[in-house]
């Protein structure tokens, strides 16, 4: 391998070191409210993103499938010579965290982002844990936040308003009267999501809840990829892949709300 000052020959083929593309790994659709915010504050950054939604959900498999499908998507990414990778899906983080720490390349796991951003600006707080209730039930968060109390609510219904495309509608706002229902009551000072595209529902959400804040996915990570080790580049606009295992218009009828533009391509083709 020859190596250059800013660039080297990867895979036979001589990259600009700083034009590489951060990959970005998830199973189902919703972390491309990520994807969304980081390609509004990197603008000239490559993305490649890359889901699962034929497995989807992981949950209820056996740890080395699981494992295997995702080895499988992260040599993809790999292949194509990223410079980051962003795991942003629980179940990705809860059983394939040991695989994905032998990686030689800089990794930002969205759980760890949260806790560290929830234990620094809310220590002793009284928080509200809005998650699927899988991930609620494997104490995955709560066990690491240092809090004064935390209230668990589960997101199923929620995800299930988006994933039918019916925010704003007067069924999501019943959803949301539903599920916060048990501490509507409640003075918080944080609600915690961990499925970024919850944030899609802020409206309906703040409409039965009082909370102090909502957790901003997007703009916490932004802020980890800004004091990672990785060079940006400054020059030209970015572009936007997606990989993934449906038809491009399945995938543009499960994220209509997606507005970034973007090349689709079929990962199994």
């Amino acid at each position: 391998m020859i190596k250059c000052f800013q660039g080297e020959y990867l895979n036979g083929i001589y990259n600009d070191m700083n034009k590489l593309p951060i990959g970005i790994i998830d199973i189902n659709v919703d972390g491309l409210y990520i994807l969304n915010t980081l390609c509004n504050e990197f603008k000239n950054e490559d993305f490649l993103y890359i889901n699962d939604l034929k497995n989807d959900p992981y949950e209820g498999k056996e740890p080395e499938v699981i494992l295997n499908y995702v080895k499988k998507n992260v040599e993809k990414l790999l292949s194509q010579n990223i410079k980051l990778l962003i795991v942003i899906n629980d179940s990705i983080i809860e059983y394939c965290s040991d695989y994905l720490s032998t990686l030689n390349i800089p990794i930002i796991n969205i759980q760890k982002v949260i806790i560290d951003y929830v234990n620094k600006n809310f220590e002793q707080k009284n928080l509200i844990l809005c998650a699927k209730d899988y991930i609620l039930k494997a104490n995955l968060y709560q066990k690491n936040f240092n809090y004064n109390h935390i209230y668990n609510i589960p997101s199923d219904n929620l995800e299930i308003i988006i994933k039918e495309n019916k925010c704003k509608k007067s069924e999501a706002f019943k959803v949301s009267e539903e599920t916060f229902k048990p501490i509507s009551k409640k003075d918080c000072d944080l609600l915690i999501i961990t499925s970024p595209w919850l944030e899609l529902l802020k409206i309906e959400i703040f409409e039965f809840l009082k909370v102090d804040e909502m957790i901003k996915l997007g703009e916490i990570i932004t802020q980890e990829i800004k004091k990672s080790s990785i060079e940006f580049y400054n020059r030209g606009k970015g572009k936007v892949t997606i990989l993934s295992d449906v038809e491009k218009n399945e995938f543009a009828n499960l994220s209509k709300w997606f507005n970034i533009k973007y090349k689709f391509e079929n990962k199994e083709k």
